[in-house]
């Protein structure tokens, strides 16, 4: 899906070096793979190190304000009930590959998904906002949900940002760091934009790889952080395992530099961190079926 792409090497030599942080063991988590792949050029061969920093224990953040002021309940510490829904393009697509084009989520589907949610009275978060509860407790919505985007498209900036303003909603975007600015793809200033509304950018790897087939997760994981904090200006709490894949090693690197993991799933109580449930919702997806997802 993504185009041949340029290679950042000019971004990288802004990245100074050090020593990368030791793992430790930790159970295996379970990986679930989509229906599509991605074809991208080699990742560079250079490997930078960088120093892993304490993940940061946030405030709580302002929630976003809906058109109408949703019921706050103290939530946490420890699980909690938050469905997190994945899109990724949003539009039509020319492709005829059913692979492809069962991603791609019409604006009439997605403008009907959105009010859904909010006519069942669910009111968005961010991911970071969801871990600060799970870490520490505290206030949410009544109903809860994450609308999440992978891959960096620009259909996030000017289809599904757009939309979602109407209904007082934020998003989660998690972008390969190697595609921003990229035509097709988000840019630094439309990152920006979705930060100043109160979205949250997350990284979802520098060339997204299946990781554990990955000879450079510092490049991916780390350096990836390093390159979208420095086009975007604003800290990246969020990680998403590109196709859900990661192993105890992998996680643990997560855990080294961001606050929480995303991957793939099917359950909506959270209670990992490190790899928080995610559905995928498919083009033509019956609504049934969607509000199929939110239930625990």
């Amino acid at each position: 899906m993504f185009r041949k792409l340029v290679p950042y090497a000019s971004i990288m030599l802004l990245i100074f070096l050090s020593a990368c942080v030791p793992v430790a063991a930790a159970s295996a988590q379970p990986i679930v793979v989509p229906a599509f792949t991605q074809t991208l050029p080699p990742t560079p061969t250079f490997t930078p190190t960088l120093t892993a920093t304490q993940v940061p224990t946030l405030a709580p953040t302002q929630l976003p304000t809906p058109t109408s002021t949703p019921e706050l309940i103290f939530q946490g510490p420890g699980p909690i009930v938050c469905p997190i829904l994945l899109y990724h393009h949003l539009g039509d697509t020319k492709s005829t590959d059913p692979a492809v084009t069962e991603y791609f989520v019409g604006a009439e589907q997605f403008t009907d998904e959105m009010q859904t949610l909010f006519d069942l009275g669910y009111r968005t978060i961010t991911v970071t906002e969801l871990v600060n509860a799970m870490r520490h407790g505290g206030n949410l919505p009544n109903k809860p949900v994450i609308i999440s985007f992978d891959d960096g498209f620009e259909s996030v900036n000017t289809i599904a940002y757009p939309i979602m303003e109407t209904f007082g909603f934020v998003g989660v975007t998690y972008v390969p760091a190697r595609v921003i600015n990229v035509p097709g793809y988000e840019s630094a200033d439309e990152l920006k934009q979705l930060v100043s509304s109160g979205w949250e950018v997350g990284s979802h790897s520098f060339s997204h790889p299946f990781l554990t087939k990955s000879d450079n997760l510092t490049l991916e994981i780390g350096g990836s952080k390093a390159i979208i904090e420095k086009l975007i200006g604003s800290p990246v709490y969020s990680f998403a395992y590109p196709y859900g894949d990661t192993n105890a090693d992998i996680t643990n690197r997560v855990a080294a530099y961001y606050s929480s993991g995303a991957g793939l799933g099917d359950f909506v109580r959270q209670g990992d961190k490190y790899f928080l449930s995610r559905r995928p919702v498919l083009r033509d997806t019956p609504i049934a079926t969607f509000i199929g997802y939110l239930s625990p």
